[in-house]
């Protein structure tokens, strides 16, 4: 069926029996290759089921792939040379600046990512964390195994911060792909220790969580991060403005359905149309539709409410005159979804 997508695992069903013959559908739109990567023993880009082409092909829309940006438009984007190579700078090593180096770099241009962290991937590493979602991981490998056998020069730990930052290096071509910092409302009590970001609780191993949780927030990241402390037996509630029926509205809806049904069976508690006020040493305050107030008691309240761009490199490069291309790509634009990220950095590699 479509949920296979890994040439070993594949290989494995049909060695032990357990099927005469394996289908390989949305694996295929990821990675044309799929079948001679299989032979050769390669490893392929790695579906990541998100089911970004069905919602599309369901719209009457073309073809369209999260993690390959070309599909559907192969001929249009056929690989080929720059006829002017140039030295491109690729600030942040996240989806989007990964995308951006290698296709830069495939396209002859000599490139160098610089990523302030000491590993690459940006929220890919923590969107990896939970055991529902392990093709995150396999992409962010993907990525690291090709990054390692191509041109591309990775500088871990170096942070760009400033312009002189990279007018030491003298690029032609600038893309900033530096991502986003978690949005948190300014409420009485956000100061607590009980109170974390998703992006704490995924990068922070020592924290100890405790057995009551209350996740603010109802979209994409608060509902997976809901169902994975619910998985770890804790008591889980997840608290949102929006109506039940609107929430996670624009996700494909077989997503949406499987998402809600396997948060409630690990008894997340979804609780519609409630504002969070005010965080008290007993949890989380929650004023309902109605203006009445409700205690929603939490060892740990997790903030899953957004995310706004990181500006303090893209001010510096638009308030001076950079004698260099640039281009912005990526959540430091518009935080999203890894989809829109992995195709901006493609697009803007090909612009240069």
């Amino acid at each position: 069926t479509g949920g296979i997508t890994d040439p070993e695992y594949a290989e494995r069903v049909l060695r032990e029996g357990r099927a005469d013959l394996v289908a390989i559908g949305r694996a295929l739109i990821a990675d044309a290759q799929w079948a001679l990567n299989a032979r050769t023993g390669k490893k392929p880009r790695y579906c990541i089921k998100c089911n970004t082409c069905h919602k599309e092909l369901f719209a009457r829309r073309r073809v369209k792939c999260a993690v390959n940006p070309a599909a559907g438009e192969e001929r249009r984007f056929e690989m080929r040379k720059s006829l002017s190579p140039k030295k491109v700078a690729v600030v942040g090593a996240g989806p989007a600046g990964m995308e951006a180096a290698l296709v830069a770099s495939q396209r002859g241009h000599n490139v160098i990512l610089y990523e302030e962290k000491d590993s690459i991937g940006g929220k890919m590493v923590f969107a990896s964390v939970p055991q529902f979602k392990p093709e995150i991981g396999k992409l962010l490998e993907y990525y690291e195994r090709i990054l390692k056998r191509s041109p591309v020069e990775v500088r871990l730990g170096q942070r760009i911060s400033a312009l002189d930052d990279l007018s030491r290096e003298s690029p032609e071509a600038v893309i900033v792909a530096v991502g986003a910092d978690p949005l948190v409302p300014e409420i009485p009590g956000i100061e607590k220790e009980k109170v974390l970001t998703v992006l704490q609780l995924f990068e922070d191993k020592t924290l100890k969580i405790g057995k009551e949780v209350v996740v603010v927030g109802a979209g994409l990241i608060g509902s997976e991060t809901s169902w994975y402390l619910a998985s770890q037996n804790r008591s889980v509630k997840v608290v949102d403005t929006l109506a039940r029926e609107s929430i996670l509205e624009d996700e494909h809806p077989t997503n949406r359905s499987m998402l809600i049904r396997s948060m409630e069976k690990e008894g997340v508690k979804i609780l519609e149309k409630r504002e969070i006020v005010r965080i008290e040493e007993e949890g989380a305050v929650v004023k309902r539709e109605n203006g009445t107030e409700e205690l929603l008691r939490a060892d740990n309240v997790v903030f899953a409410t957004g995310f706004e761009p990181k500006g303090d490199l893209r001010g510096a490069l638009s308030k001076v005159s950079f004698d260099a291309e640039v281009h912005f790509i990526g959540d430091c634009v518009e935080p999203r979804k890894l989809c829109e990220a992995i195709h901006e950095g493609y697009h803007a590699a090909w612009k240069i």
